[in-house]
């Protein structure tokens, strides 16, 4: 096979530079706007922001520690990067997401070179608008966590692949293997996907010089010397205990099922479609497109379009075969699918049946804009707040605006320009939400405000405790204190009964059925904050939409009553 075999049908041609500003400010609102107005969520974003903060406080920046035990669930790579931006900013819910959001940006770059080399570059353009615009990658670029960053170094090792696989020569395979073995330090082993993806498109494609090429040897060499040091370290200082959660746990018990949530076989055939929205209908449309248009276009455009084909099938194909499966898992797949509806939607501005489809799809996305409007005026009314400084019907509106500009344009100026009007509504309306609406949702995350009373009351000898199946990552970061996890009411009673102050959260039931087990003037309400549920039958039923409120104690009325005090003061 030639070493060009995936030749782009427009490699040279050059983006008008208002496309190129129309991607970065999509990637502003998208990504940045409002990122630190929103507290951390829960489960896992709290641990990194919370263990990044004590690796600075220790003055060991390669054991990372939660709630002062030594965390080894993941990588170092999250934190080093954390670090800096935590040092200048302090430990912060920006400090904790800038790096994400940076990653996020880059993703969107990488998408973008890479379609480039495959397509062109109004196919990148489009597919860098659809992946960071698409539900998964936003959620997960606004959040201070692993799976973001090691995409953007995945997608660095498919670069440096592809440059590698067109080029012939030059080192950019070193540059591949470099990008995988920064991504172990990130997320570990699912480092392997850009090897495993080129693997499985070269075996496909019998191109076997291509594997040669790939120069898989002294590549792992290249992603060991990287990777390796801090493992090693880690097994020196922290002996069996590391590889016991780091290897054994989460690598080896996850892929058997016997860690994390058990699902079937076909998990990941069920979670992509809502994934990849508003986008999925363009995907599933360009698959049929490609099929249907096949013997029409070239040998290379063909091998062009197999490879993202590949890559989505190697991803969702792999994780499916695990054990034990999340959402998020199969992230790695959706440049793939990005890439694939950037060519459909390119070949819709030249072709008649492509045109067709592309309308279909957006018949679909305007639906499901409209459906999201309905939705959101559902939560806001049901969860006013007169907070909120501008009406609750602002966001719905935009939604649905955004889809009638997204008829209009592609009316008048094709399917280009009405995808790109799809971007910039999902970019808008995901910066508004950000900064103006769901900062202010009641009982959306009810441990930081709880955490930052703790912080205003508790000095360093009080203790905390929580009662529930695992500690809060929200409330260790927002208090500031090592949290206990309680697990009965006789373990509630006793805590509260020991000698010295103590707070603890519990919900609303916990507190009555506590209540006659504790002597007299050992439970004091400080605060109570009330658990948001969206689900569709309590936006449109007759229950409401909040549960029995978590509630925060202590067991000195002094911090009761100084609660009370200030909060008439503010009133």
């Amino acid at each position: 096979a030639s070493a060009r075999a995936m030749v782009s049908t427009d490699t040279t041609a050059a983006l008008r530079p208002s496309r190129h500003l129309f991607l970065a400010a999509v990637c502003l609102l998208a990504l940045f706007a409002g990122l630190g107005r929103v507290s951390m969520w829960e489960p896992d974003e709290a641990r990194f922001a919370e263990a990044t903060r004590q690796m600075l406080a220790r003055g060991d920046v390669l054991t990372p520690w939660f709630n002062d035990r030594p965390r080894f669930e993941k990588p170092v790579g999250l934190y080093w990067l954390q670090l800096p931006f935590v040092a200048v900013l302090g430990s912060s819910e920006l400090a904790a997401r800038l790096p994400v959001a940076l990653a996020g940006a880059g993703c969107a770059l990488f998408t973008y070179l890479i379609g480039r080399r495959l397509f062109g570059g109004q196919v990148a353009w489009i597919a860098a608008l659809a992946l960071v615009t698409s539900f998964r990658v936003i959620t997960h670029a606004r959040q201070g966590l692993t799976d973001i960053p090691a995409l953007l170094f995945e997608l660095m090792a498919m670069y440096g692949f592809l440059r590698a696989h067109q080029d012939g020569t030059g080192r950019a395979w070193l540059a591949g293997w470099g990008a995988t073995g920064i991504a172990a330090l990130i997320k570990g082993p699912v480092a392997a996907i850009p090897v495993a993806v080129w693997v499985a498109y070269l075996m496909v494609m019998r191109d076997w010089s291509g594997l040669r090429r790939l120069r898989i040897v002294p590549g792992v060499l290249v992603a060991a010397a990287l990777a390796a040091p801090w493992y090693v370290s880690m097994m020196a200082v922290h002996g069996r205990a590391f590889v016991d959660v780091s290897l054994v746990s989460e690598v080896v018990s996850r892929a058997g099922g016997d860690v994390g949530p058990r699902r079937g076989l076909l998990y990941y055939f069920e979670v992509w479609p809502a994934d990849l929205l508003p986008w999925t209908p363009f995907f599933v449309l360009a698959l049929g497109y490609v099929v249907l248009v096949r013997a029409r276009v070239s040998a290379s455009e063909r091998r062009a379009a197999l490879f993202p084909a590949v890559w989505f099938l190697v991803v969702v194909g792999a994780f499916s075969l695990s054990g034990s499966k999340l959402p998020h898992y199969i992230l790695p797949a959706y440049p793939a699918a990005a890439l694939l509806v950037g060519l459909f939607i390119d070949r819709a501005g030249t072709d008649a049946a492509a045109r067709r489809f592309w309308w279909a799809g957006v018949a679909l996305v305007v639906t499901v804009l409209v459906a999201a409007s309905v939705l959101t005026w559902a939560l806001l009314q049901r969860t006013a707040n007169p907070s909120m400084p501008l009406p609750d019907v602002v966001l719905p509106l935009l939604l649905t605006g955004g889809g009638v500009v997204t008829v209009l344009l592609g009316w008048r100026r094709g399917p280009a320009a009405g995808s790109a009007a799809i971007a910039g509504t999902l970019a808008i309306a995901v910066a508004y939400a950000s900064m103006f609406v769901v900062p202010h949702l009641r009982g959306l995350e009810p441990m930081p405000p709880l955490g930052r009373t703790i912080a205003a009351f508790a000095e360093p000898g009080d203790r905390v405790g929580q009662y529930g199946t695992f500690v809060s990552g929200g409330l260790v970061f927002y208090s500031g204190h090592r949290v206990d996890r309680l697990g009965t009411h006789d373990d509630v009673a006793r805590f509260l009964t020991a000698p010295g102050r103590a707070f603890c959260v519990l919900a609303r039931a916990d507190v009555t059925a506590l209540a006659g087990r504790l002597p007299p003037g050992r439970l004091h309400e400080i605060a109570q904050q009330p658990r948001l549920v969206v689900r569709l039958n309590r936006l449109f039923g007759k229950r409401s939409p909040y549960e029995e409120p978590m509630v925060l104690v202590s067991n000195e009325a002094s911090h009761a009553a100084a609660h009370a005090g200030g909060h008439a003061a503010k009133r």
